[in-house]
C-alpha cells in the first residue's frame, strides 16, 4: 500500500473507533533529505551510518518535533522491518536542520 493511502486511511481509523485521535502523516519532502544528508555526511557521517528508515535522520526528526518520546536509553539496534543507519549518532539539531 502506498505511504500516502495508508497514513490517510490510519488517520480516520484513529477517529473511529472512539480512540484519542493521533496524527498520521506522510511527508514525502522529508524522504529527499539532501539537505540532511549533506550536513551529516560534512559532520563525517557516511551513507551506511546515516541510514534510510530509523537512523539518523528520521530518529533526529523524532528528538527535534517531540523529544519527550523518544529515549535513546531504550533502543536497541536491530535489523528488522528495514531500519538502517546508527540511530545513537540522533541529535536534535540534525533533526531541526532538515525539518521545515
Amino acid at each position: 500500500m502506498a505511504q500516502p493511502s495508508l497514513a490517510s486511511r490510519l488517520a480516520a481509523s484513529s477517529t473511529a473507533n472512539g480512540r484519542q485521535a493521533t496524527t498520521v502523516l506522510h511527508v514525502a519532502i522529508n524522504y529527499e533529505a539532501k539537505a540532511q544528508i549533506a550536513y551529516l555526511r560534512d559532520k563525517g557521517e557516511t551513507l551506511a551510518t546515516i541510514g534510510d528508515h530509523a537512523g539518523i535522520i528520521d530518529t533526529s526528526e523524532l528528538l527535534d518535533a517531540h523529544p519527550q518520546g523518544v529515549d535513546l536509553a531504550r533502543l536497541t539496534p536491530c535489523r528488522y522491518a528495514g531500519t538502517t543507519g546508527h540511530f545513537r549518532q540522533s541529535n536534535a539539531l540534525v533533526g531541526r536542520y532538515g525539518l521545515p
